[in-house]
């Protein structure tokens, strides 16, 4: 499985980087940061629909 976490700022950053694979560390899964607070909307929403047509793939998103 894939997971890729949406952040907006580093502190979200380290913290999906260093504790997610800790937390989930019994499950195949290789998680992925992406920073979108410096992005387009356009640049996400395809981002987004490309997840979207890959099996296994979820994302969640991060924000303050």
């Amino acid at each position: 499985m894939k997971l890729t976490f949406f952040v907006e700022g580093n502190m979200d950053e380290i913290f999906i980087s260093n504790i997610v694979p800790k937390i989930f560390k019994q499950y195949n899964f290789s998680p992925h940061v992406y920073k979108y607070s410096q992005e387009k909307d356009e640049k996400i929403d395809n981002f987004i629909k490309s997840i979207k047509g890959i099996k296994d793939h979820t994302y969640f998103f991060f924000g303050g």
